[in-house]
């Protein structure tokens, strides 16, 4: 899809992606393996995408950024990933899986808020509204 320039669309089903695993993994608190293995699939999904599509965004501007953006870009991934790490752990410490699965909805739902917000620089408009045109 970014190949073909639906870059923002895409960025938006890797994040939708992965709010729905957040999702199925709180459905997983039951204790089904399957649910939760699905649950598991469509967050490295998700994530997957949304760093394919950050790289790609990357690639495509001069030499001169490029190596600086790649290593802030692998940074910032690997910090929220240990970010995430510890808020999980107290989270199910203090509220088991349902918990942990809540806290985890609420970064994909708000990077989709900002998503909708975001004005596309080329025609202005939000992505709400070209959602709804």
């Amino acid at each position: 899809m970014a190949d073909r320039g639906h870059t923002r669309i895409a960025t938006g089903g890797a994040l939708a992606t992965v709010a729905v695993s957040f999702l199925v993994a709180w459905m997983s608190r039951s204790g089904s393996l399957a649910t939760l293995l699905t649950a598991g699939i469509l967050l490295d999904l998700g994530v997957q995408a949304n760093l394919v599509l950050g790289h790609r965004t990357i690639y495509t501007l001069g030499g001169h950024v490029r190596s600086r953006l790649t290593g802030l870009l692998t940074a910032i991934m690997f910090a929220g990933g240990a970010v995430g790490s510890l808020i999980a752990s107290l989270a199910f410490t203090c509220g088991g899986w349902a918990l942990v699965s809540w806290i985890g909805l609420t970064f994909p739902v708000a990077a989709l808020f900002f998503y909708f917000i975001e004005p596309n620089p080329r025609t202005g408009c939000t992505n709400a509204c070209q959602s709804a045109a």
